[in-house]
């Protein structure tokens, strides 16, 4: 028996009989795409605010993959009545949630937020395409302020000017026109009022250009 041939035959068996590794492909890299955003505005709380109070607003930016972007920036812009331009007022990170609080309109205000997209600068981001969101708009009234001493009521008007007061007082469920008075030019105003006591009283300021109406309720409490 020829030893060293089996020994040749077993090493070359034992060979064939070896698992054979097989590479498993590389990862493929990163597509990076360019994706259109749909960006989305909101009032925190949808109501007319009175002259000098805050309002808060909600926005957010989403690319085409349905993720929020987290590239580039946001800019909250405001216009005034009469509606004519458009400033920025705030500039935020984009993402899918930007607060912008304690904004102070001083008059009715139209507001939108531009996103102004995003070009990566390697092949692993992805770009953003800017986006601009709908008009949203903030409605604002006068400031209304009553002050009384017995039947004499007198306040001011904020911002002021000269500016019909309308008294009404309600009888059988409604409100019916009662008087009117006006304020001075500074907005201040003063009125002595006849009536029995427990009559419910609204004081209002008709809407003007730029401005919702704003009203007081009340009820004569001494005679």
């Amino acid at each position: 028996m020829n030893i060293r041939s089996t020994l040749v035959r077993i090493a070359a068996l034992a060979l064939v009989a070896a698992p054979v590794a097989v590479l498993a492909p590389a990862p493929a890299a990163h597509a990076a795409e360019t994706l259109t955003t749909t960006t989305t505005l909101t009032l925190y709380y949808n109501r007319t605010v009175a002259y000098g109070d805050t309002v808060d607003l909600v926005g957010k930016v989403v690319g085409s993959d349905t993720y929020s972007a987290y590239d580039g920036t946001a800019q909250l812009q405001a216009s005034p009545y009469p509606y004519t331009s458009w400033t920025t007022v705030a500039t935020q990170e984009a993402s899918g949630f930007m607060l912008f609080n304690d904004l102070k309109p001083s008059i009715s205000t139209h507001y939108r937020l531009v996103y102004g997209g995003f070009t990566a600068t390697d092949t692993y981001s992805d770009s953003y395409t800017p986006s601009t969101s709908a008009v949203v708009s903030q409605a604002v009234s006068r400031k209304l302020i009553v002050h009384n001493h017995r039947l004499h009521l007198f306040g001011a008007v904020k911002p002021g000017g000269r500016l019909k007061l309308v008294f009404a007082r309600k009888a059988h469920g409604k409100y019916r026109h009662w008087f009117t008075t006006k304020t001075k030019k500074n907005g201040k105003w003063e009125h002595t009022i006849h009536g029995a006591i427990g009559t419910k009283v609204r004081i209002s300021v008709p809407g003007g250009p730029g401005y919702a109406p704003a009203y007081q309720f009340g009820s004569i409490v001494a005679g």
